[in-house]
């Protein structure tokens, strides 16, 4: 319920942003394994699907993400489950970017760099790690976003 009365209750910069945003994807999810400290320049994004009817296990994801996390310039990773009861919510914030349509994942697994370069390096063996960790991790789409402004509520 906070989730979606936020997204129905937006605050005005983000009632004044949203419009405008292109490719945009939203999934509540929750949290299975998250491992690291800080907010990265930048986040490598990998929605995931499962090929088994069991979804990972937090010990297991907890010894991937700390391999994940071992590589130069990488410092948080983070698996999490999506919940499409949630997601799937019709909220007065999806109406207002009007042709986004959202699709709905699985999963997905976030890694956090000091900046695009360091994720762009690890972007290979951290989807071989994944695919091999016996998770029934299969990544379907794969996206870098780097972080343009951070804002405290103080700042707001």
């Amino acid at each position: 319920p906070p989730y979606v009365e936020r997204l129905n209750n937006q605050t005005p910069w983000t009632a004044k942003l949203a419009p405008h945003f292109r490719n945009f994807v939203r999934g509540a999810c929750h949290t299975v394994a998250s491992i690291g400290h800080g907010t990265g320049g930048a986040i490598l994004t990998i929605r995931v699907t499962f090929d088994a009817a069991d979804r990972p296990a937090s010990p297991r994801s907890a010894t991937l993400l700390q391999t994940l996390i071992k590589h130069p310039g990488l410092i948080s990773a983070h698996l999490g489950l999506a919940d499409a009861t949630v997601t799937g919510v019709p909220t007065r914030e999806r109406s207002m970017r009007g042709a986004s349509k959202e699709p709905i994942f699985e999963g997905v697994l976030l890694v956090e760099g000091l900046g695009r370069a360091e994720l762009l390096a690890a972007q290979t063996s951290i989807i071989r790690a994944m695919t091999g960790a016996d998770l029934g991790l299969v990544p379907a789409e794969t996206a870098i976003y780097d972080l343009c402004i951070a804002l405290d509520k103080s700042q707001l």
